[in-house]
């Protein structure tokens, strides 16, 4: 399984945000606060159905990459 978004609250001001795109490089990663959770929890399903076409594209090459990596381990 791939993780591809994750939703968190700070622990210092208890502040929510979501960070998208978990699967890529940390650079590539977005990061947004949320003003509350179930704003970031609606926030979240949107983005993820809006971008889903492009996740499975990207965890179906990783996944393949992965088999590959595997099949060609010598140990």
């Amino acid at each position: 399984m791939t993780e591809v978004l994750r939703l968190s609250q700070r622990v210092d001001d208890k502040i929510w945000w979501v960070e998208v795109d978990r699967h890529l490089d940390d650079q590539h990663r977005g990061r947004r606060l949320c003003t509350s959770y179930e704003q970031g929890v609606i926030g979240s399903e949107l983005w993820a159905v809006r971008h889903q076409q492009r996740l499975r594209l990207e965890i179906d090459q990783r996944e393949v990459a992965r088999a590959a990596a595997r099949k060609n381990r010598t140990w």
